[in-house]
């Protein structure tokens, strides 16, 4: 499984926070094909975060192996407050 990119969000003028929406990663097996990925941590779509956070991952086959965690950084780029 691969995280993929990370995320960049810019917060309104004047604001230190963003909603923050993101594509969750996905994970394919040799055998079953597409497996569930389960959140481990992290904000939930939708959320309002400031800063930096990140959202952890992991996927595990039909067999119960799991994949290793990863993860997806956001971060929210505040305007310039004057």
């Amino acid at each position: 499984m691969g995280c993929g990119q990370n995320f960049t969000f810019t917060a309104g003028y004047k604001l230190r926070s963003a909603v923050v929406t993101w594509s969750p990663p996905r994970a394919v097996d040799n055998v079953d094909g597409v497996v569930n990925v389960t959140k481990l941590s992290g904000p939930e779509q939708g959320d309002i975060i400031e800063d930096e956070v990140d959202a952890t991952y992991q996927a595990t086959d039909s067999s119960g192996n799991p994949t290793d965690v990863c993860s997806i950084i956001m971060t929210v780029n505040s305007k310039c407050f004057i």
